[in-house]
């Protein structure tokens, strides 16, 4: 490759005569002195009309500097004219061009278009001035020749500079193309490649020296002929590689086994199919010998598989950190341990560190510190805290390397998810650290012994059971210790199985038996046996528990049986009684009660007006008292059928049980034109006919208790409250009730008798003025105990009474 520089010196283009003007001088000396930027400002516009090549090169350039560089080559233009240098202006353009001095553009970008419109321009702008000058024609003519002389001239000169140029440019390209197919052979031999250029239509097919050494041919005009040699199992891949290249995207790659003699190869091939209206013509590819690559990349690939699979089932990775430029490289099981994908990230110092534990950041830091400081990393445990939370624990080996200098420039080392080791021994410790204090303090005595019946352990509760210290009895017989005098041959034929058969008769079962303590003392316990092995060697574990006290209390829980029992008998009879006193008072004492009244009227009916005013008001009061006791008898039967009645709990809609009451009363209210305001009520399990008993007392009450002022007002609500806001006097606590109130504007009641009213026979008002037997209340009081809920009053005089009664939930 040579930098010569074409031949152009004018004497080759002109016969060595210079070129000298008479008429150009003159005209050019007028436009530099009158016309310089008109003629400068022409010249661009006309550049940009025929669409100068040359001037895209000038595209970013401000305006304004365009337009100077424009003048400042416009007047050395016309100096050069005017002093008839016009030879000397070619001279000097041909050198700057040829030497590649132009400004702003490379010598080799001028084409052949920059120098044909150049030259109109040039001439047409001349033209264009001349009427400026002079409008005699014989000085236009002569003027306008002198123009296209220089204009011939110079485009003489610039074609044949041009054309030296290219030649020399293409001079180079066929020198730079023999060099590289030079290279291009060497480097084929070298790299075991050949290439090939197939045609696929006729016979012109060329391949390179290496290919032919490749295959082991010495000549073909058939690529295709290479397929005998093809390995039986490739044929197929390989037909079906160039099939698709050739009747697809034109691609062709494969990688197939290829032999001819004894030996056996491995090729890489690529090509690139080439299409004309649409069919293929041409193949133009590489061939390799990847042999020896194939055989390192599958040993490789199985070392790196092994290595893989040994460092998942170890669960252990390797890493390197190349110090001053934070680069850290991890295998893919320690990105697995660290909870990401393998590779899927760039792990710097930074990222590493954030993955520690906070608890032992600062602690690695610091070990990275101080083996950077000493060269020698120590082993090392911490934990990590991967992004979804999850906490390991890991172990790692590390060594530091260092320069010629002695300065750390790496460090490289493994680390090993222990978490599961470490969990398992530090739950090990815990289990034994657990066992320790469960036999230190169990409730129970723990007594281990081995197979002869010497004491190996004795646990603070069997010391404090049996009054034996540890000291006194480890070693010891069993026998020797708690087991009495005349239990000890028993205890040996317990053992004695053990011995012969290994099947102790009493292990794992619970036994009561007596035992004995230091002391002498003997007593009752619970006692059980389990094996083990301790040491390798067979144990039994004797669990016992003190059972004198459970024992004691045996005999007085049957003391109190037997006590219960008899009380259940006076209970019943009891209640025999009380059913029949029923039965007199709602027989027996009714009938005297009756004729009592009756022959009381038939003395006032036959007397007549004959009997004295005094016996009248006898009789009156006889009767009065005869009416009371007789209510006094209901009322009592009443209460008592609660008590006794059978409790069949029904669930029942309130309302349909209000309805009623308030039906059954209906003459009472609208007598005393009362008003029930009545809110939903619940469905709830109860006994019906007790609960619409409750309601009408409560509601009768009201009614009888009302002020003669204005008319009653009765209102009925209920809400759900939860029971721990209550003060429940019932023993069944709920964990919601159903608070159902009754409220009424009647004539009250003070707020200390709260509680009394709902005793038997308890009355605030006299009999005289409100009519009743005061059982009604308590009648409700024992049908809310029935429901296992309970019934509250409040009240104050003359504003009026509220009752409410709580159901359970």
């Amino acid at each position: 490759m040579t930098n010569s520089t074409p031949n152009w010196e004018s004497g080759t283009s002109t016969g060595g005569e210079r070129l000298t003007f008479k008429y150009l001088p003159q005209y050019a000396h007028f436009l530099l002195a009158h016309q310089l930027e008109a003629f400068s400002l022409a010249l661009l516009r006309i550049s940009r009309e025929v669409n100068v090549p040359l001037l895209r090169y000038f595209e970013g350039m401000p305006e304004e500097k365009l337009i100077a560089l424009s003048i400042q080559g416009t007047e050395e233009l016309l100096e050069y004219f005017s002093q008839n240098k016009m030879q000397d202006f070619i001279d000097k353009s041909i050198k700057t061009w040829a030497e590649n001095q132009l400004p702003l553009i490379q010598s080799s970008e001028v084409v052949v278009e920059d120098i044909s419109t150049i030259s109109f321009t040039r001439r047409k702008a001349f033209r264009d001035f001349l009427p400026l000058y002079s409008t005699d024609i014989p000085t236009y003519i002569n003027i306008m020749e002198e123009v296209d002389k220089f204009t011939v001239t110079l485009e003489e000169i610039c074609y044949k500079i041009l054309f030296e140029m290219k030649q020399q440019k293409i001079n180079e390209h066929h020198l730079y193309i023999d060099t590289i197919n030079h290279q291009l052979q060497e480097a084929q031999e070298i790299a075991e490649m050949g290439s090939f250029e197939w045609d696929l239509i006729g016979n012109n097919s060329t391949f390179s020296p290496q290919l032919y050494k490749i295959f082991k041919m010495q000549d073909t005009t058939d690529l295709m002929s290479f397929l005998e040699n093809v390995h039986p199992s490739d044929h197929i891949k390989v037909r079906s590689a160039i099939e698709k290249a050739i009747q697809g995207d034109g691609i062709y790659e494969c990688e197939y086994r290829y032999g001819r003699g004894q030996q056996e190869k491995m090729i890489w091939s690529r090509g690139i199919v080439t299409f004309q209206e649409g069919k293929p013509y041409k193949m133009k590819g590489t061939v390799m010998d990847v042999t020896q690559r194939h055989h390192t990349l599958k040993r490789l690939e199985r070392s790196e598989e092994l290595h893989k699979q040994a460092q998942a089932l170890t669960h252990l990775g390797n890493w390197n950190w190349f110090i001053d430029e934070d680069d850290i490289t991890w295998s893919d099981e320690l990105y697995r341990i660290f909870g990401l994908e393998p590779q899927s990230e760039t792990i710097t110092f930074e990222r590493f560190i954030a993955l520690v534990h906070p608890d032992d950041r600062e602690k690695r830091q610091q070990e990275i510190q101080r083996a950077l400081q000493t060269r020698h990393m120590d082993d090392y445990t911490m934990k990590i805290l991967l992004d979804n939370g999850t906490i390991k624990i890991l172990q790692g080996k590390g060594e530091v390397l260092v320069d010629e200098k002695n300065k750390p420039y790496k460090l490289i080392g493994t680390c090993q998810d222990i978490t599961l080791q470490a969990l398992l021994h530090e739950q090990l410790r815990e289990n034994e650290e657990t066992f320790r204090q469960l036999i230190t303090n169990a409730p129970d005595a723990v007594i281990v012994i081995n197979e002869d019946g010497h004491i190996l352990l004795w646990n603070p509760k069997a010391q404090e059971i049996f009054g034996w210290t540890t000291e006194e009895v480890t070693g010891k017989s069993l026998e020797r210790t708690i087991i009495p005098h005349n239990g000890r041959k028993q205890h040996w034929q317990e053992l004695t199985p053990w011995h012969e058969t290994g099947i102790v008769r009493v292990l794992n079962r619970n036994i009561e038996i007596t035992a004995c303590k230091k002391s002498g003392e003997e007593f009752y316990i619970a006692l059980s046996i389990a094996r083990s092995l301790r040491a390798g060697e067979p144990v039994f574990i004797f669990f016992i528990r003190d059972i004198s006290k459970e024992k004691n209390a045996e005999l007085e829980l049957e003391l109190q049986r037997n006590q219960l029992a008899r009380k259940n008998m006076e209970l019943e009879a009891s209640n025999q009684e009380l059913m029949a006193f029923n039965y007199i008072a709602s027989h027996d004492l009714k009938e005297p009660v009756r004729k009592i009244k009756v022959f009381s009227s038939l003395i006032k009916e036959r007397g007549g007006e004959a009997l004295p005013e005094n016996i009248k008001d006898y009789l009156e009061r006889i009767s009065s008292s005869a009416g009371h006791m007789q209510k006094l008898i209901d009322a009592l039967f009443a209460f008592s059928r609660t008590t006794s009645a059978e409790k069949i709990f029904e669930h029942t809609d309130l309302n349909n049980l209000l309805a009623e009451v308030i039906n059954s009363l209906k003459e009472v209210i609208e007598e005393k034109k009362a008003v029930i305001i009545a809110s939903p009520l619940p469905v709830l399990p109860v006994i019906p006919f007790q609960f619409q008993q409750l309601l009408e007392n409560i509601l009768s009450n009201a009614l009888k208790y009302s002020r003669s002022d204005i008319p009653p007002e009765i209102r009925i609500t209920a809400k759900l409250v939860p029971g721990s806001t209550l003060a429940q006097p019932a023993s069944y606590i709920a964990n919601a009730y159903h608070a159902i109130t009754i409220s009424d504007n009647g004539i009250g009641f003070d707020q200390q008798y709260a509680q009394k009213i709902f005793e038997l026979f308890q009355r605030l008002h006299g009999k005289h003025e409100y009519s009743g037997t005061g059982i009604g209340l308590a009648i409700c009081k024992k049908i809310a105990q029935h429901h296992h809920g309970f019934i509250i009053a409040s009240g104050e005089p003359g504003k009026g009474a509220t009752f409410t009664v709580y159901m359970p939930a």
